[in-house]
């Protein structure tokens, strides 16, 4: 079992970009998988089989946030991120949060929830489009689920 301190929550939300190789930042990641997590679009289960064909995505699009003047730094933070199938990573692309959720919505309601919780993905803020509220519900998501795993648990949705 872990016994080393866990990561506050301030430096959740300051981590950066996965592929930049951060263990904050990769922790985080890897915290966000455990879950079973799905892809948005096709429902499929991420795994060791395939996690190499994932792809990082901004969950809120680079070019979304970038139009509202954020800065590198924040658009890039690891809580940003979620790994995707080439083809989701197409199709959400640099639409609006609001919209893309729309599309995945023609599976059901309930079916986005539940891909969106498997990654630790708050849907409020995300279909509200606040980013700064995302942000800070992700990380305490991210923080209750690295919590449960030190105590030994495997977290679920």
């Amino acid at each position: 079992m872990f016994t080393g301190l866990l990561p506050e929550i301030e430096d959740l939300i300051e981590a950066d970009w996965p592929k930049r190789k951060s263990r904050l930042a990769r922790s985080i990641l890897v915290t966000t998988l455990r879950g079973g997590a799905k892809d948005l679009y096709s429902g499929e289960v991420i795994s060791p089989d395939n996690i190499s064909i994932r792809q990082y995505h901004h969950i809120f699009p680079k070019s979304y946030l970038e139009k509202r003047d954020y800065s590198e730094e924040e658009i890039n933070q690891a809580l940003n991120v979620a790994l995707i199938t080439p083809t989701a990573n197409r199709k959400i692309s640099a639409k609006r949060p609001r919209d893309y959720i729309q599309e995945i919505e023609n599976n059901s309601i309930e079916d986005i929830k539940e891909r969106l919780k498997t990654h630790m993905i708050p849907l409020e803020p995300l279909i509200d489009e606040d980013y700064e509220e995302f942000i800070k519900q992700r990380a305490q998501m991210v923080y209750k689920g690295m919590s449960e795993l030190t105590n030994g648990k495997d977290w679920r949705p």
